[in-house]
This record gives structure tokens, C-alpha cells and sequence, in this order.
């Protein structure tokens, strides 16, 4: 519930007084902190001051005294702690660890100070890092120069006394440090030092007061604050209390009870807190809680319950895909029924071809003698639960077996076999034709409540389900055996690839027999299915077909080619395609449904007419008809490019009396002969052909000049009246009159061109043969 307005003002200003005072004791704590810093700092100074005036005193009298003790004694150390002792004072030498040293010690213990290091550091430029006023620092130079003052007397009467060699001259240098002059020099250095130590003495003590007397301030501002915020702590803990309706503890039990799922626990301890307070709401809280507990507890069971089925139906799709027969899907699901309602055994039924029967499918549990009475049951009234509730369609409920007059044929093998109740439900496939019966049997009698009435008809859908799919899946294997058989003895390539790409993801495994490949290799090599110069005609016939679908015309989705397939050992096979194009749920072509057949037979069986209409037997040579179609479909061209074509007519001499006197076996083999003669003349675009027994004509296209016909037409003839000679050694002698007419000079037709090639070597041959006659017009 919401706090009015005067309770959150009320509220808000307690926030802020709170954090005011929390703010202020941070500030005086770290006030304090810093003026006790201070006053640690001044009396830092006060006694850096007083170590340094105490480190010039004690220096000065050390000095005095070891001077005074050689000069008296005569002893060498005290000369030699001396120079030590300058040495340290003027940063010559390591100052010792403490400048409190009894020097005493040093001379008749024998143990020298232990040296800060290798610190090296004049005195004076010691006491002035300490940065006392300008005063000070003078007065500590003037005493410093007025040390050196003295040590310059300590020197020289140090020097006396060692370079004596009469008491008088050892007396002149007692004379000098015990004398008016060296008490005076030496007051000089006390008087400065003396007066250094008052001028600190009156500042640091100042600067003392100082930090003290803030520090104290500091402190009462800070235990103050501190007061006053821990009293606002208190008012705050009371009204929170106020708020919440409870203590603070009291009500994290509550939490903690409530956070922990116990939404039935109850506060004692202050029954009469405000309906406005957090335990109000929070009882309210619980009272929800309670509510969507219970709720929860409803759907929970739900949930399993549809779990429960969920469970056996994936269960029942995993067995279907791994090949289990219906009888062993049928048992297994009974099983996972009976485990989950104690006491009940399963039973199904399922109705024979003719509908008049049922015949036992599955009761995995149950006795197998009844097994064998129910092995088949006819579909009738009267005739137990289940023979009852298929001639009836519906469910039928025998609560006692013992009693009830559909069981009066079969009680006693019944009650044998430890069965008590019946409760059977007919149930349906899809389309609502009638599959058989589920049933339930109880070992005592029984009466289904509401929820078993709804578990026997949800059940005998599963038991539908089942019987459906796993007919389904039987018809399927039936045919994917069928098809596998056609498949893989087919001698077709059956094949499927993916639109637009053209990527194969199946191929029969006949595809080994058409290419030598099998269709793994095919996949892990990347071979294509069609060569590379075929995919041209593979991109234009699918563009077609995109074409015909993007107009909405799909009665073309079919397409046939011809084309060529390399086989693993080189060679080219020549193939059919024969495939249709597979739509997606988008109307888009998505597959390419083919097959792939092998037409080699077909086309030698084409080749071979085509040479048979085409070419002539003996010389392989073309004949009339291919020669006047390749001259005409120059002449065609000619006319829209403009080009000449010469056209030599060869007959050869002499060559009957070859027939007449070695045979026409010879006969033959000259004809050969002479082609390859004269093919070895030509280029790769003439056409040789033979029109007769012994007639030839040569096509020439494209040349430059009629010499160049000329030159072709000599050759030939120099190689025709070269001499043959046959494998046993007989020797052919001919020769060959040959005609030239040319195109366009001579003439602009195939039938002129013909005829004047005609004359022009009868031309040759009548003017004594062995020659070549290009045509004349006359």
C-alpha cells in the first residue's frame, strides 16, 4: 500500500537530515585527522630544531675536547678522532648512525659508530634542509663560521705540538686552546647556537599551541557530530520500526520464511502492527503466495502428467526411427503405463482385415494363457469388454468380471489368470476408421473415478497413435526397399542437387558404373556432375526456368539436354539429362530432381549413320552430299563477308587399268592411299571429298589469290604421280588431271561452280592428262 503524502515528506526529510550529519562527521573526522597531523608535524620541527642545535654543541665541545686531551696527553688517537671528527662535520667523511655519540667510548672502548651508509653531508647544509626562518639560519652560519675559526687555532696549535721538539714550544700549544683568546672563539660558537635555540624554542612552541588548539577543536566538532548523528541513527531505527511494523529481525524471519517457500507461517509477536506497514503487506504477500502456491501445485501436476505423455510420445518416435516392430513399441509403451499406475494391467487388441475379429497385439504382463484365449476375439455384443466395445464404438466398464454377463464365457479363464475389472476404449486412426481396442484390467474390482476415464481415453489415443505410425513407418521401409532396390540396379543415375548453387547432395550409387567414380568420391573430389563446357547449356536451360516461374507460368519445370561426362579413366561419356525442378514452400525453385543416362550406344549408333550418309566407306573421305552442304554454307557466308573459295576437281589417270589388272582389292588400297596423299596437301579447313569411282573434289576456302588454288591443285598433283607401292612389293603407277574454278570470279553459284569444274578437268585430261587446267570463261 502507498504512504500518503505527509508520511513521505516526513520520511524524505529524515533521508536528508541523516545524510547531512553522516556527511559532517566524515569532515570533522578528517579535520581531526589533519590537525593532529599538525601538531605531529610541529613537534616534528621542535625537536629537528633542538637535534641540530644539540648536533652543533656536541660537535664543538667534542672537538675542544679531543684537542685539549692530545695536546695534554700526547696520545696520537686523540689527534686522529679529531680529523675524524672534522671530516664528518665538513661532509668529508659518513656521518655516524646517531649524532649522540660519546666519544669516550670511542677512544678507550675501541668500537667506532656504525656510519649511516655512505651519507657524505656537511653540517651546515643539514641544518638547512630542515628550512628554519632566515634568523636562524644565520645564526647557525655564524656559528658554523666561527667553528672554523676555532678548528683553524685547533689545527695550528694541533701542528705545534706535533712538529715540538722542546717543552716550550709543546707549552706555546697548550698555550693557544687553553688561553683567554680560544675561550672567547668558543663563546662565539655557544653564543649563536645559544640564540638559535631560544628564536626555535619561541616558534615551535607557538606553532605547537597552534595545532593543539585545533586538533581539540577538531575533536569536540567530531565526537559532536558523531553524537548527533548516531541520536538521528536511533529516531531513524524507531520510526523504520514504526514502518515496518515490526522489529528488523522479526521481519527477516519473515523473509527468510517466505524466501524459503513457507508461505503458511504466521508473526506473533506484534499482532497490532499498522494495516500501512511493511507486515501488512507482507501478510497480504502471503496470503497471494498461498493462492499461487496452491495454483502451482495444480499446473505441477499437469505438467507431469503431460510430461508423463510427452515422454512416451518421443519415446515412441525415437523407437519408430530405430526400425522396433509395432509389437515391441506396443509392449514397451504397456510397460511405461503399468509403471506408472500401480496395480492395472495393459491389454490391446487390434481388428483384423475383415473387421470381424480382434487378434491379440500386445499384454506383456498378463498370463499368457489369457494371451491365448484373447489371441482372437470376435466383435460382437455380449462378447467380453473388448469384443462389446467394438461392436458398440464406445467405451464399455465391467467393474466385476465374476458377475457381469459379457464375461460369462470367459470368467473362468479370467479369474484364472488373476483378472478381476475390464475397462475397455476402442480407438481410431486419423481419418476415424476403427484400429482395435485398448483395455485395462484390475486384479480386484474396480470403478474408474473421472481421471481414470480421461487416463483410458488419452491412452488409447497413444495406443492409436502407435498403431498408426508404426503401420506408417512398416509401408514406408516397404517402399524405401522397393525404391532402393530400383535405385541401386538401375543403370540410370538417379540424382538430386540444390537450386541455385547446384550442389548434389544425393547420387545413386550407379553413378560408379556411368563414371567410374562412386558418389563419395564424387563428393570428397568436388567433381562436378556436369563437365565445364556443358554448364552453359545447364545455366541456360535454368534460366529459362527462373524466366517461365518469375511469370508465373509453371507448366515448363522440365528440362532435357545432351552433353558430355569425363569418366575416372579420361574418356568422355555421352549422357542424357533428364531432370525437373522442385518448388519451396515460397514457390521458388529449391531442387533439381534428375536422372542421368548413358547414351553411348545411341550415339555410335548416330555416329555411324551420319558417316554412313556422309562420308564415303572406303576413304573416309566426306562425300557429294557433305561437301555440297559445307559449300554452300560458305557461299552463305561469303555473300554477307566477302571472301573467295576455289573448288579443284581431281580424276585419276590410268587408274582403271589398275582395277583391270591387280585386282579391284588394289583397287581399293589405292583409293586409301590417294587420300591420305592428299589430305596431306591440305589444311585443316579444306574438305577433300570423293564423288566417284575414281573422282575427287577438293574444297578450299578462304584464299587470297588463284595462285594460291594453283599451288594446292600442283602439289596434289605431284604427289598422285609418285609411285605406289602395295606390302608385297607391287608398284602402282597413275598420275591426275585436275580442274580449278574459283568463286566469285568464275562463278556465284554452287551449281555453275560444279559445272565449270567439271569442264575444266576434262579440260586437263584431254590435253594429255597429268595436268592442272584453272577454268577459262569463253
Amino acid at each position: 500500500m502507498p504512504f500518503n503524502a505527509k508520511h513521505k515528506n516526513h520520511q524524505l526529510a529524515w533521508i536528508i537530515a541523516i545524510s547531512i550529519t553522516f556527511f559532517l562527521v566524515i569532515f570533522a573526522f578528517r579535520a581531526y585527522v589533519q590537525a593532529e597531523k599538525q601538531v605531529e608535524q610541529s613537534a616534528k620541527a621542535r625537536l629537528d630544531a633542538f637535534e641540530i642545535a644539540d648536533e652543533f654543541r656536541h660537535s664543538s665541545e667534542t672537538l675542544t675536547k679531543m684537542v685539549r686531551n692530545y695536546i695534554t696527553t700526547g696520545d696520537d688517537k686523540y689527534r686522529q678522532l679529531y680529523l675524524d671528527l672534522m671530516a664528518i662535520r665538513d661532509g668529508e667523511k659518513a656521518r655516524p648512525e646517531s649524532p649522540y655519540i660519546y666519544w669516550d667510548l670511542v677512544i678507550y672502548g675501541g668500537v667506532a659508530p656504525s656510519a649511516v651508509g655512505s651519507q657524505k653531508e656537511n653540517a651546515l647544509q643539514r641544518a638547512k634542509i630542515f628550512a628554519f626562518g632566515r634568523k636562524e639560519n644565520e645564526l647557525l652560519t655564524l656559528a658554523f663560521e666561527h667553528s672554523r675559526q676555532l678548528s683553524d687555532i685547533e689545527l695550528n696549535a694541533i701542528r705545534i705540538f706535533g712538529q715540538a721538539t722542546t717543552e716550550a714550544q709543546k707549552q706555546q700549544a697548550r698555550q693557544m686552546v687553553f688561553d683567554a683568546n680560544y675561550d672567547r672563539f668558543k663563546l662565539a660558537i655557544l653564543e649563536p647556537i645559544d640564540a638559535f635555540t631560544t628564536l626555535i624554542e619561541q616558534r615551535t612552541a607557538d606553532s605547537l599551541k597552534r595545532s593543539l588548539d585545533a586538533a581539540n577543536v577538531a575533536r569536540w566538532v567530531f565526537a559532536s557530530s558523531g553524537l548527533l548523528w548516531l541520536a538521528l541513527l536511533w529516531f531513524s531505527y524507531r520510526s523504520l520500526q514504526k514502518v515496518l511494523g515490526a522489529a528488523p529481525y522479526t521481519l527477516r524471519q519473515q523473509l527468510a520464511a517466505l524466501g524459503q517457500g513457507d508461505f503458511t507461517s504466521n508473526s506473533t509477536s506484534n499482532p497490532s502492527f499498522s494495516s500501512d506497514s511493511v507486515m501488512a503487506w507482507l501478510q497480504q504477500t502471503r496470503l497471494q503466495l498461498q493462492n499461487l502456491s496452491a495454483q502451482r501445485d495444480v499446473a505441477e501436476k499437469k505438467l507431469a502428467y503431460r510430461n508423463h505423455f510427452l515422454n512416451i510420445y518421443n519415446r515412441v518416435l525415437a523407437d519408430l526411427n530405430s526400425g522396433l516392430s509395432m509389437k515391441e513399441l506396443l509392449d514397451e509403451v504397456m510397460k511405461i503405463i503399468e509403471s506408472h499406475h500401480a496395480g492395472i494391467l495393459c491389454s490391446v487388441l487390434l481388428v483384423s482385415e475383415d473387421g470381424k475379429t480382434l487378434q491379440h497385439a500386445s499384454s506383456p504382463s498378463i498370463a499368457l494363457s489369457w494371451r491365448e484365449v484373447t489371441k482372437e476375439v470376435s466383435v460382437a455384443e455380449g462378447v467380453g469388454s473388448c469384443g462389446t466395445a467394438a461392436a458398440r464404438k464406445s467405451r464399455v466398464i465391467v467393474e466385476d468380471i465374476s458377475s457381469h454377463p459379457f464375461w460369462r464365457d470367459f470368467k473362468d479363464d479370467a479369474l484364472a489368470a488373476g483378472l478381476r475389472a475390464c475397462w475397455s476404449q476402442p480407438f481410431m486412426d486419423s481419418r476415424g476408421h476403427f484400429l482395435g481396442t485398448f483395455a485395462i484390467y484390475h486384479q480386484h474390482s474396480a470403478v474408474p473415478d473421472d481421471d481414470e476415464l480421461r487416463l483410458i481415453e488419452e491412452y488409447s489415443q497413444l495406443t492409436a497413435f502407435i498403431v498408426e505410425k508404426a503401420r506408417m513407418a512398416e509401408q514406408l521401409r516397404e517402399v524405401q526397399q522397393r525404391y532402393q532396390l530400383v535405385v541401386e540396379n538401375s543403370n540410370d543415375v538417379i540424382w538430386v542437387a540444390e537450386l541455385p548453387s547446384l550442389k548434389f547432395i544425393y547420387r545413386s550409387p550407379s553413378v560408379k558404373r556411368l563414371r567410374g567414380y562412386t558418389a563419395e568420391e564424387l563428393t570428397d573430389l568436388n567433381i562436378s556432375q556436369f563437365a565445364s563446357q556443358d554448364n552453359n547449356k545447364v545455366n541456360a536451360e535454368l534460366e529459362r526456368l527462373y524466366a517461365s516461374i518469375a511469370k508465373g507460368d509453371y507448366s515448363k519445370l522440365d528440362l532435357k539436354l545432351e552433353m558430355e561426362l569425363q569418366h575416372k579413366d579420361g574418356h568422355m561419356v555421352p549422357v542424357e539429362v533428364v531432370a525437373r525442378v522442385l518448388l519451396g514452400s515460397d514457390g521458388q525453385p529449391k531442387q533439381l530432381v534428375g536422372v542421368t543416362r548413358d547414351i553411348s550406344e545411341r550415339k555410335a549408333a548416330e555416329d555411324t549413320i551420319k558417316r554412313m550418309a556422309y562420308y564415303d566407306p572406303l576413304t573416309a573421305l566426306p562425300n557429294r552430299r557433305l561437301l555440297e552442304e559445307r559449300m554452300n554454307q560458305l557461299l552463305l557466308v561469303a555473300d554477307r563477308k566477302p571472301q573467295q573459295l576455289a573448288l579443284l576437281f581431281i580424276d585419276l589417270d590410268k587408274f582403271k587399268q589398275v582395277n583391270d589388272i591387280q585386282g579391284h582389292d588394289a583397287g581399293d588400297w589405292l583409293l586409301r592411299q590417294v587420300a591420305e596423299r592428299m589430305l596431306c596437301c591440305l589444311r585443316q579447313s579444306d574438305t577433300p571429298a570423293r564423288v566417284g569411282g575414281d573422282e575427287f573434289i577438293v574444297l578450299l576456302p578462304d584464299i587470297n589469290t588463284q595462285d594460291d588454288a594453283l599451288q594446292v591443285a600442283e602439289k596434289i598433283r605431284a604427289q598422285m604421280e609418285q609411285t605406289f607401292v602395295m606390302d608385297d612389293g607391287v608398284e602402282l603407277h597413275i598420275s591426275s588431271s585436275i580442274g580449278v574454278v574459283l568463286y566469285p570470279e568464275h562463278a556465284g553459284n554452287s551449281r555453275d561452280l560444279m559445272k565449270f569444274g567439271d569442264e575444266a578437268m576434262y579440260h586437263a585430261k584431254r590435253n594429255g592428262r597429268n595436268a592442272v587446267y584453272l577454268f577459262h570463261k569463253t
